[in-house]
């Protein structure tokens, strides 16, 4: 079960590197069988309580930033680190604990002046390489080890362009490419 879990992240990162097209900000259609990963924030709020654990009240000391981070760890590391929802058109997964989180030098597209992408938090601006060094997928997962089948955007405040800091357990770290973080905690700053 944990390797199809695994495997499914490493498709959805892959999805979401790949770049962005401008004249084409659709995105891609979900695989057959899996639930539309929409970026609005859904209506029902049963995971709510799920997520409630999570939601940290203070910011954690000692976080590092993404790139910082996923330079010098391994799995099964605790970590604290830094950085903005983002670095895909989708950063969440409807109905799933996930998101991705894209290390604070990255800038979104809303950053470069007369830019009116509609989906900044993408970073396709920025090159796929760079995308790839500087995000890190975060999950919820229960006691079980499973992803909890709640929307993350449940915790109070995570939307596209949050700055969150996460705190966690590095599930799988494979250098060069992807890293997944089982977070303990996020806490979403104020803007």
């Amino acid at each position: 079960m944990m390797i199809r879990q695994l495997s499914l992240m490493v498709l959805f990162l892959s999805i979401g590197l790949s770049g962005c097209d401008r004249s084409a900000n659709q995105p891609p259609p979900p695989p057959a069988g899996k639930a539309d990963r929409s970026v609005e924030k859904p209506n029902a709020t049963a995971g709510a309580p799920a997520l409630a654990r999570f939601s940290l009240a203070e910011e954690p000391a000692g976080a590092l930033d993404v790139v910082a981070f996923r330079s010098n760890t391994r799995a099964g590391d605790e970590v604290v680190f830094r950085g903005l929802v983002g670095g895909r058109s989708e950063p969440f997964v409807q109905g799933k604990a996930l998101m991705t989180v894209a290390d604070l030098s990255l800038k979104p597209c809303n950053a470069a002046a007369g830019d009116n992408c509609p989906t900044p938090w993408d970073y396709c601006c920025e090159p796929p390489e760079s995308l790839t060094r500087g995000t890190v997928t975060v999950q919820l997962v229960g006691d079980d080890g499973k992803v909890l089948s709640s929307d993350i955007r449940e915790l109070s405040g995570v939307k596209p362009l949050s700055q969150v800091v996460v705190k966690g357990k590095v599930a799988t770290h494979e250098p060069g490419k992807s890293t997944v973080v089982n977070a303990t905690g996020i806490y979403v700053k104020k803007s």
